[in-house]
């Protein structure tokens, strides 16, 4: 689609192409019969003509007001839909930081064991508040949306089983984690990378 045909039909440049054909038809007339002799036409026959263009100029004037408002308001829309998008872009990176710290925490029980569920159970609780207060419903891109919830749904396997094992923590945990980990790193750089390449585009 071409960029005038994006915008909209120009009612301004109709409006003002008529005006100078009117003005130079005006002065073809004032060349060829004279002033005084003009002056009689445009109160004898053209009186009526000159009152049906300036009635079809008014209309097309009035189209021309209506079709510029309309443009205004569609471009701060516009804009304003840009913004809501890139404030849950920003919205998206801040939750990762969130996940980081799961997954700090997930490193170090899949190296050293199931030593600290609590501090896991609560990192990633956070990472996946973060998660949910974000609008997903204003993010338009389909790619964040999808690994985004390949992260979310990591996540959430993560903290059942830290949840399941945090009263009674025991081995079986620590080569879970070690399994786990591998998804959660991929998927969170994956979610990283789209959102800030999502946000360096506005």
């Amino acid at each position: 689609m071409s960029e005038g045909s994006a915008k909209g039909f120009d009612w301004m440049r109709v409006v003002g192409a008529l005006a100078v054909i009117a003005l130079l038809a005006s002065l073809a007339l004032i060349g060829a019969l004279g002033w005084s002799d003009f002056k009689k036409f445009l109160e004898g026959p053209a009186a009526g003509w000159v009152q049906a263009f300036g009635s079809i100029g008014t209309i097309l004037a009035g189209f021309a007001y209506i079709d510029r408002t309309t443009r205004l308001q569609n471009e701060r829309d516009e804009h304003t839909s840009r913004e809501l998008h890139h404030r849950q872009y920003r919205a998206v990176l801040a939750a990762c930081l969130q996940a980081d710290e799961a997954v700090a925490w997930t490193s170090v029980g899949a190296v050293e064991g199931p030593n600290d569920h609590e501090s896991l159970v609560i990192a990633t609780s956070e990472a996946l508040a973060a998660f949910k207060s974000i609008s997903f419903d204003q993010i338009p891109d389909s790619e964040l949306l999808l690994k985004s919830g390949a992260l979310r749904k990591d996540l959430v396997t993560l903290l059942i089983h830290c949840r399941a094992v945090a009263s009674s923590p025991d081995v079986r945990s620590h080569g879970y984690l070690a399994n786990l980990l591998p998804a959660l790193v991929a998927d969170l750089d994956a979610v990283k990378r789209r959102a800030r390449d999502l946000v360096e585009l506005r």
